[in-house]
């Protein structure tokens, strides 16, 4: 597969991009480069023929409702679900930005990997990422390799994943069982509300799926346990406050249901519209990846 490439520089901004604006004031390219950024990798992903360009305004909508930074330098914007039907192929863009934009305040990105997923894909691209974030040397060279290709077999699906130090399997001393039933799995935005909801307390929290175990306070960790619809996951906890933190987590868990199944049922019926104007995803499913360095910005 070749990669596109793109590169951006302040004195000629991005020719295949019309919305990056020429102008050279630096507060307010500071102020609008996560949105530059964010557009640029949708870019990619439409001249890839992944998504309508009209998704592009879903990933910058996703940014008005949730964090899509990741942690250790790496943010995955994604669409709003009920957009799926914009999405022709699951797919995902890389944008590198070596000299790093600010995300929000304290959070800053060296690689933008802007995600569309048809259904619940990216659920195995995201243990792949939160398993390179734990491999600190592999990224920091991933910030400012001149080498696409370095990017892509990072993410690819045969590549081998840095290993993850292996955590014990057994559940601490307060324990309950809950199937997973958000029909998109446990991504980041629900995981984030867990370990926000996690650190309040005092407790050691825990969430296993299977032999995969995770320290609930921890995002990369959630995300990294794979949990799809229909797992089940259990939860234990251990500590002074441990039956209140565990209670607290449970419902969490459940509040969130309602939203994560309206979110997939607005999908189903964009999609469903969107066949009745005659426009069909194809059937096969592939990634595309595609390195944009943005130096200089």
């Amino acid at each position: 597969m070749q990669p596109a490439i793109q590169k951006n520089t302040p004195e000629t901004g991005c020719h295949d991009c019309p919305d990056y604006p020429q102008r050279t004031d630096p507060a307010w390219r500071q102020r609008q480069r996560k949105t530059i950024a964010i557009k640029a990798a949708g870019e990619l992903l439409a001249r890839a023929g992944r998504i309508a360009p009209a998704y592009i305004d879903s990933l910058l909508r996703r940014e008005t409702v949730a964090n899509t930074f990741l942690g250790h330098g790496v943010a995955i914007p994604h669409g709003m679900i009920e957009d799926r039907h914009l999405i022709n192929e699951t797919g995902i863009a890389i944008l590198q930005v070596p000299e790093g934009v600010e995300w929000n305040p304290g959070q800053r990105v060296h690689l933008v990997i802007a995600i569309a997923a048809q259904s619940d894909e990216h659920i195995a691209l995201l243990r792949r990422l939160t398993r390179l974030l734990q491999d600190e040397a592999r990224l920091g060279e991933l910030f400012t390799t001149a080498d696409p290709y370095a990017l892509i077999s990072a993410l690819d699906d045969s590549a081998v994943a840095p290993v993850a130090p292996q955590a014990a399997s057994s559940d601490l001393g307060l324990s309950l069982s809950w199937q997973m039933n958000y029909p998109n799995g446990l991504h980041a935005r629900p995981a984030r509300l867990w370990t926000e909801q996690a650190r309040r307390f005092a407790a050691t929290l825990q969430v296993r799926n299977g032999n995969e175990v995770a320290d609930a306070k921890n995002l990369i960790g959630l995300l990294q346990i794979g949990a799809e619809f229909g797992h089940q996951l259990h939860f234990s906890a251990d500590g002074p406050d441990a039956a209140a933190a565990l209670d607290a987590l449970l419902a969490t868990a459940n509040q969130l249901t309602a939203q994560e199944v309206a979110d997939a049922e607005a999908a189903r019926k964009a999609a469903a519209n969107a066949k009745r104007q005659h426009w069909q995803a194809p059937g096969r499913c592939w990634r595309c990846a595609a390195s944009a360095p943005a130096r200089g910005w």
